[in-house]
């Protein structure tokens, strides 16, 4: 059975707007602003990996006794996300070559070279996987912007329903933050 969803982008134009003209764009005045804007915005870009599995481990598994699902779009799809956020194409380096890596590293890297610390995600992530997002949330690492917005996104995988994750990680990594970033960049020139 061949599903075809759509919605009318005109429901959503409002939401958009609203997030397009975030108050955190008119507050980044300095590159101390910028450099705490993107100290928390590296845990969204790490946030994003769980949203990318989830969908993934209920369209296309990945076990020792891998059997092909239904929907092969949807395993297209999102073994498709799954690569940009694993593997990404970052500024060249001094020589001019490409320099690949994650996502969330290549945010760490540029973090670096705007002078903040991207340490204290990265303790973030090792507590979280060696105990847990709880333990992590506890730790005080994270600033309470990104502890909200992480507990959001864990809300929709605690939910148990692939479609939601889906449909989060459709709308918000492949609309609303690319559009957001234009928006942001054009207010900035």
């Amino acid at each position: 059975m061949d599903l075809a969803l759509t919605f009318d982008t005109a429901e959503l134009a409002p939401q958009r707007q609203r997030l397009d003209n975030r108050p955190v764009y008119a507050a980044l005045h300095s590159l101390a602003d910028l450099r705490c804007f993107m100290a928390h915005l590296v845990y969204a870009v790490r946030n994003f990996m769980p949203v990318v599995k989830y969908p993934q481990n209920a369209v296309a598994p990945t076990r020792y006794s891998w059997a092909p699902r239904h929907h092969p779009a949807a395993r297209d799809c999102i073994n498709q996300w799954m690569l940009e956020e694993k593997s990404d194409i970052g500024p060249p380096d001094a020589d001019g070559n490409a320099v690949y890596g994650r996502r969330f590293e290549l945010c760490c890297g540029a973090i670096r070279k705007i002078g903040a610390d991207p340490a204290p995600t990265l303790k973030f992530v090792e507590i979280a996987a060696a105990c847990g997002m709880p333990r992590a949330f506890a730790s005080g690492l994270a600033p309470l912007p990104p502890r909200r917005f992480m507990g959001h996104t864990l809300r929709f995988l605690d939910s148990g329903k692939p479609h939601i994750v889906a449909a989060a990680l459709a709308l918000g990594r492949g609309r609303i933050i690319p559009d957001g970033f234009r928006a942001f960049l054009q207010k900035m020139r």
